[in-house]
């Protein structure tokens, strides 16, 4: 098992006053995969706060990006 596998990688502002779509672009490019960090097998996504799930949707990006090629 791999915890924190994504970092954050842009401090991006605050989003609690953002709409979706400026959620969605405000969190463009905010994460990165740990340095040395490699993927394999089923990859499971944790948000503790889910509102527009732009982070979430970030975050799964830059996953699927890496994830190796079935």
């Amino acid at each position: 098992m791999v915890r924190d596998a994504v970092q954050r990688v842009i401090n991006t502002e605050t989003q609690t006053h953002l709409s979706r779509s400026k959620r969605l672009a405000n969190m463009n490019g905010a994460f990165a995969l740990r340095r040395n960090q490699s993927l394999m097998g089923t990859v499971m996504l944790v948000d503790d706060v889910m509102t527009t799930g732009a982070t979430a949707s970030a975050c799964a990006c830059v996953l699927k990006k890496q994830a190796p090629v079935k």
